[in-house]
C-alpha cells in the first residue's frame, strides 16, 4: 500500500497549516479531513486516512491553526470561523497537486470539526460532497457558566493587549467536565481518548479562554441553507451523548438538497469509528461519496450498459451457491467490463462496453468491497446448456422445470417471464448456440443490509447505470430485470418479526407482522399460522410478499373481508434515491407511503420492509365443483351457463367468499371457494344462491364442500398443489370488470363473448371474484377500479418452448391486438392489476393506474426526480426509451 508523505500549505493570512498526504492512485478523488475539538491530527485519523487511501481516494489530514504542528499563535486558540477558511485554503492546495482530480474533492470532519466541515461546504461549491461524523450540534455554553466564561473572556482580551500570555484552561477535567462548560454529555469514552492524545507528540490539554469566545459567537446551523445541492452525509451514533441523535435528526431535516443519514447501532460520539462497525461504517462514507460526486445533473440522457451480443463467459464465483468470493472480473469488454478506470466524473453522452466511461474491474472490485464481498457476476443457470459448459444431465433438469418457478426464485437474475428471457440462454436452444447474458442484469448485489442498497443505488446513479430490483423475479411484466443493469436482489432480506400491539396508527393498535423485502408467501402464511394469526398474502407459494405484490395492490383469498394487501399496511421501510433511509406511514413521509400502497414496486425507492396487519387464525371452509360442456347439453348452452354463473357471483364476494375459476372452451372449474365463516350454515349460506341460478339454467352443481381449523390447512387442500403444478412461464393480460357490467344481463353476456373469443384465440381465462372494497384503514394508490370490480381475471398461455419463438410472439401480439381490446371494449371504465397485465398495454398509465396517476407522478418527480429507479410500465417509465442495445434515454 502506498504510504503517507508530510505537507504543509499556506493559508489566505500567511500562517503555514502542516500535516499529511495519503496518495492514491493518480488521478484519484481526494478528502480532506481534520481532527476534532482540541486535538490534533493524529488522533483517530490516520487510520481513517489509510482506509480511503486503500479504496483509491487520496487523504489530506492536517492539524488545526494554532494545534500541533501547525503555525498560529497564541496555541491552542480555537477559531470555528478561521478553521472554515482553512479547509478552502486547504482545497485549493490540494487541488494544484497533479495527482488528484480537482473536480473529485470532499470535504470530512468529526465532532467539533463535523459541524466546521458543513459550513464549510455550503460555503465552497468546489467540495463535491460533505460527510459529517458525531456533528457537533450544540454550541452553545452551560447557561450558569455563560456569564462568567464571557466576563473572562473579556478580561483576557485586555489583558493580552497589555502584553500579557493568553489564559487558558482545560479542554476537560478528570471528572469528565468541560470548565467552560461546552460540550455537555462527556465521560468516561471522552477521557479515554484524551489520556491517548496526551502521549501523542504535541498535544495539549489546554485551550484559550478565547477560544470559547468564538465559539458562542459562531452560529454553523444558519449555513445550512447554502448546502445545496451538494450532496451531504451524516453519520450518527445512536447512543450520542453530546450531540444526542434527536439533535443530529433536527440538524438533517433543515438540509435541504441530497442527503443521506447513516445511524450507527449501539455506538456513542467518541466509539463511532472504534471496534467492529469500522468496516462497515466506513464502507458507508466510501459508498455515499466516491460513487455519487456530482450527481445531481448526471442522468439527462442515456443510462449506459453493456452490449453483450458478442458472447458470455463465467465469472469467477461458483454459480450455484451465490456466496460472493473475490471477484475475477474480467478486463475483455465482451465479458462484461472494460479495461482501465472509470474517472467518476460521467458526462450527458453515455456508452456501451466500448466506452471507457463504464465501469472498469477495479470500479466493481471497489463496489463488492464496498458491500461486504456481496456483488456477484450474472452466469446464467442455463449456462449448463451451452457449450463450452455443457452439462447433459443439469440440462435434462432445467428442461423438465424451467416453465415452474423453483428455478428461477432461488438465484440472483433469473427471472419468469420467458419473453424477456428472449432465448439470450434457455435450455431449449441449440448447445452451440452462445449463453449471452441479454436481458439479464450484469452484477446482482446480495443484499443483506441497508447499507448494501446505499451502496448499490449511489453506484448506479453516479456512473448513469440502469438499476433493477429482484426478490424472486415472479414477474410477468419484465420489471425486474434489466439489460445490463446493476440489480439489487433483495431475496434475503427475509427476517419476519411479530408485534402484539402496533402503537403508530391512530386507528390501529391490533397485531402486526414486519416482513422484510425477501419474505415469500409461503413463509409469511406459515410464520402467521404458527402463532395462531393469519396475514393477506396471494396463493402463490413463491412470491415475494412485500414489494411487487403487495405494492402492487395484492388479492387473495381474504381480499372480500379484510380488503387488499395494500389495504393493510402500516409502514414501509425503504432506501430512497438519494440513499436516505427512511420509515413512511400515514402520518410520516404520507406521500410516499400512499404511492408505495398500490402505486407499484420498483419506481418510488427499495423497499427493506413493511408493517402489514394480521388477524386471528380460525376456521376456514371451501368448496369446490366444475361444469362442462356435456353437463349443459350444448356449446351454446355451456357459454350461457357461464353467463349466468358469472353474473351470479356477486353475493358470495358481499358475504367475504372469494371464488377462484378457470375457464376454457369446454369446462367452468370452480377449483377453490374460501369461506371465511368455516362452519356449514356459512358454506351453505355463500353458496345458495349461486346454487339456485345454476339450476335455472338445468346445471346441477355437484359440490364438494370442506372445513378446515385454519388457512394453512384449507391452502394445502385448495391451492398448493394446483398453483405448484401451474406453469409460470406465460403470455398474460388481465382486466378488472366491474360489478356494474356483470349485474346487467346485456353487460355479462358480452363479457362472456369476449372470454370466448379469447379462449378460440388459444388462451385460457382464471379469475377470482371478489369485493376488495373492503377494511381499508388509510387512503392509498391502489387503482379506483378495484374498488367497483367483481371480477379480476387474467388472460394467460402457456409458453410452449418446443414451437418457434416467432409462433409465441404471433400469440403475444394477438393478445395485445385483438384478444384484449375485445376484453376492454366489454368492461368500458375499468382497468387491470398492474401486478397480473400485458407489458404492451397501450394505455397502461389509466388501465394500471386510474385517476391516481398525475399525483403518483408528482411523488415519484418528488422522491426521485433523476430517475434512478425504472421499471417497466412503472410510474415515471414514460420519460425514458429503451433502445435495442437496452440503453435507457430520456424522452
Amino acid at each position: 500500500m502506498p504510504g503517507q508523505e508530510e505537507i504543509e500549505f499556506r493559508t489566505l493570512d500567511g500562517l503555514r497549516l502542516r500535516g499529511a498526504l495519503f496518495v492514491a492512485d493518480s488521478n484519484s478523488p481526494a478528502v480532506i479531513l481534520t481532527p476534532g475539538f482540541n486535538v490534533t491530527r493524529d488522533v483517530l485519523l490516520p487510520r481513517i486516512a489509510q482506509y480511503f487511501q486503500a479504496n483509491g481516494i487520496s487523504a489530506l489530514i492536517y492539524d488545526p491553526r494554532t494545534i500541533g504542528s501547525s503555525d498560529g499563535m497564541p496555541r491552542n486558540d480555537i477559531n470555528p470561523a478561521q478553521q472554515v477558511a482553512d479547509y478552502h485554503d486547504a482545497l485549493t492546495f490540494l487541488k494544484s497537486d497533479e495527482r488528484i482530480d480537482p473536480d473529485r474533492i470532499v470535504y470530512w470532519g468529526f465532532s467539533f470539526s463535523g459541524a466546521v466541515a458543513l459550513s464549510a461546504a455550503a460555503l465552497d461549491k468546489r467540495a463535491k460532497a460533505v460527510v459529517a461524523v458525531s456533528p457537533l450540534t450544540n454550541w452553545d455554553l452551560d447557561g450558569g457558566k455563560l456569564n462568567g466564561v464571557m466576563a473572562k473572556a473579556i478580561q483576557d482580551r485586555e489583558s493580552r493587549i497589555s502584553g500579557n500570555a493568553a489564559f487558558s484552561i482545560p479542554m476537560i477535567t478528570d471528572q469528565g467536565i468541560n470548565p467552560a462548560g461546552f460540550s455537555s454529555g462527556m465521560g468516561a469514552s471522552e477521557l479515554s481518548l484524551v489520556a491517548e492524545a496526551k502521549k501523542i507528540p504535541g498535544f495539549r490539554l489546554d485551550t484559550t479562554i478565547q477560544t470559547y469566545y468564538n465559539i458562542i459567537s459562531w452560529s454553523p446551523f444558519k449555513l445550512l441553507k447554502f448546502l445545496t445541492p451538494t450532496p451531504v452525509l451524516l453519520v450518527s451514533p445512536e447512543e450520542d451523548r453530546i450531540s444526542p441523535l434527536t439533535d443530529q435528526k433536527l440538524v438533517y431535516n433543515q438540509i435541504q438538497g441530497p442527503k443521506q443519514m447513516h445511524v450507527v447501532a449501539g455506538k456513542g460520539h467518541m466509539d463511532v469509528l472504534d471496534g467492529e462497525s469500522f468496516e462497515s461504517t466506513m464502507a458507508v462514507q466510501v459508498a455515499f461519496w466516491i460513487l455519487s460526486p456530482a450527481v445531481i445533473t448526471l442522468r439527462d440522457h442515456c443510462i449506459q450498459n453493456l452490449n453483450d451480443e458478442a458472447g458470455y463467459h463465467k465469472k469467477a464465483f461458483h454459480k450455484r451457491q451465490y456466496i460472493a468470493e473475490p471477484l475475477d472480473i474480467p478486463s475483455d469488454p465482451q465479458f462484461g467490463s472494460n479495461p482501465g478506470s472509470l474517472p467518476l466524473k460521467t458526462s450527458r453522452k453515455t456508452g456501451t462496453s466500448g466506452d471507457p466511461r463504464w465501469p472498469g474491474p477495479e470500479d466493481w472490485a471497489r463496489l463488492n468491497a464496498m458491500v461486504d464481498g456481496r456483488l456477484i457476476a450474472t452466469v446464467p443457470i442455463a449456462v449448463d446448456c451451452h457449450n463450452p459448459s455443457y452439462n447433459h444431465e443439469q440440462c435434462q433438469v432445467l428442461k423438465d422445470t424451467w416453465s415452474f418457478s423453483d428455478p428461477h426464485v432461488h438465484a440472483p437474475a433469473e427471472f419468469l417471464a420467458p419473453y424477456f428471457q428472449n432465448q439470450s440462454c434457455d435450455p431449449f436452444t441449440n448447445q452451440d448456440k452462445p449463453c449471452v447474458l441479454g436481458n439479464y442484469a450484469e452484477y446482482s448485489i446480495n443484499v443483506s443490509s441497508i447499507h448494501h442498497i446505499q451502496a448499490g443505488v449511489q453506484f448506479a446513479r453516479a456512473r448513469n447505470i440502469r438499476l433493477t430490483i429482484k426478490n424472486t423475479g415472479h414477474d410477468l411484466l419484465g420489471k425486474s430485470t434489466g439489460r445490463g443493469s446493476l440489480s439489487l436482489w433483495t431475496h434475503h432480506l427475509n427476517a419476519i418479526d411479530f408485534i402484539d400491539h402496533y402503537t403508530g396508527d391512530d386507528k390501529y393498535d391490533g397485531p402486526a407482522m414486519r416482513l422484510g423485502a425477501g419474505v415469500l408467501t409461503s413463509d409469511a402464511f406459515t410464520a402467521a399460522h404458527e402463532k395462531g394469526l393469519r396475514v393477506v398474502t396471494g396463493t402463490c407459494p413463491d412470491v415475494g410478499v412485500t414489494g411487487g405484490y403487495t405494492s402492487g395492490g395484492g388479492h387473495g383469498v381474504f381480499t372480500s373481508i379484510y380488503g387488499l394487501a395494500a389495504d393493510n399496511v402500516l409502514e414501509w421501510e425503504v432506501v430512497t434515491a438519494d440513499g436516505d433511509h427512511i420509515v413512511a406511514t400515514p402520518k410520516t413521509h404520507a406521500d410516499l407511503y400512499w404511492a408505495l400502497s398500490g402505486g407499484g414496486a420498483g419506481t418510488f425507492a427499495v423497499v427493506v420492509s413493511m408493517v402489514t396487519r394480521v388477524y386471528s387464525d380460525g376456521p376456514i371452509g371451501g368448496a369446490s365443483f366444475m361444469f362442462d360442456v356435456e353437463t349443459a347439453g350444448s356449446i351454446e348452452a355451456y357459454w350461457n351457463a357461464v353467463t349466468v354463473f358469472q353474473s351470479a357471483l356477486g353475493p358470495a364476494a358481499d358475504a367475504g367468499a372469494v371464488v377462484s375459476y378457470a375457464l376454457t372452451p369446454t369446462a367452468l372449474s370452480v377449483y377453490g371457494i374460501a369461506v371465511v365463516d368455516g362452519s356449514p350454515s356459512g358454506i351453505q349460506g355463500v353458496l345458495e344462491q349461486l346454487t339456485a341460478a345454476m339450476a335455472s339454467v338445468k346445471i346441477p352443481l355437484n359440490v364438494t364442500e370442506t372445513a378446515h381449523p385454519s388457512f394453512l390447512d384449507f391452502f394445502n387442500h385448495y391451492f398448493l398443489q394446483a398453483v405448484t403444478l401451474t406453469p409460470q412461464a406465460q403470455i398474460t393480460g388481465g382486466r378488472l370488470v366491474p360489478r356494474s357490467v356483470m349485474e346487467n344481463i346485456s353487460g355479462a353476456k358480452t363479457v362472456t363473448q369476449a372470454f370466448r373469443s379469447a379462449s378460440d384465440a388459444g388462451f385460457a381465462i382464471v379469475c377470482n371474484a371478489l369485493n376488495a372494497n373492503q377494511s381499508r384503514l388509510h387512503q392509498n394508490a391502489v387503482l379506483p377500479a378495484w374498488r367497483s370490480a367483481l371480477l379480476h381475471c387474467i388472460v394467460v398461455r402457456t409458453w410452449d418452448f418446443s414451437i418457434p419463438r416467432a409462433e409465441m410472439a404471433a400469440y403475444q401480439t394477438t393478445l395485445t391486438k385483438v384478444v384484449m381490446p375485445q376484453i376492454e371494449n366489454a368492461t368500458p371504465n375499468s382497468g387491470a392489476y398492474l401486478n397480473e397485465a400485458n407489458f404492451e398495454q397501450p394505455d397502461w398509465q389509466t388501465v394500471f393506474y386510474g385517476a391516481n396517476y398525475p399525483r403518483l407522478r408528482d411523488v415519484k418527480n418528488k422522491w426521485d426526480p433523476m430517475g434512478v429507479f425504472y421499471a417497466q410500465t412503472a410510474v415515471g417509465s414514460e420519460a425514458w426509451a429503451e433502445d435495442r442495445n437496452g440503453r435507457l434515454c430520456r424522452t
